[in-house]
């Protein structure tokens, strides 16, 4: 089972830290905290928007056995 959950996030750690990256910056908005250059858009749907896609890019893993770039 280990392995699995290993395999998971590791074979496929681009979509997952794409995910990651896109959560902070929507909680870094929340802080107060703006990067120049970076919009986060004020209204709560398009936050929630992008929160879901976010959680998408995470839980998205291809097809592949091995996860690898070809």
């Amino acid at each position: 089972m280990d392995k699995i959950i290993a395999n998971y996030f590791t074979n496929n750690w681009r979509t997952t830290a794409s995910g990651l990256a896109l959560i902070v910056l929507v909680g870094l908005h929340y802080a107060g905290i703006n990067i120049p250059g970076l919009t986060i858009p004020n209204d709560p749907g398009s936050q929630i928007a992008m929160i879901l896609s976010a959680l998408g890019l995470i839980s998205a893993k291809d097809g592949g056995t091995t996860g690898a770039a070809k």
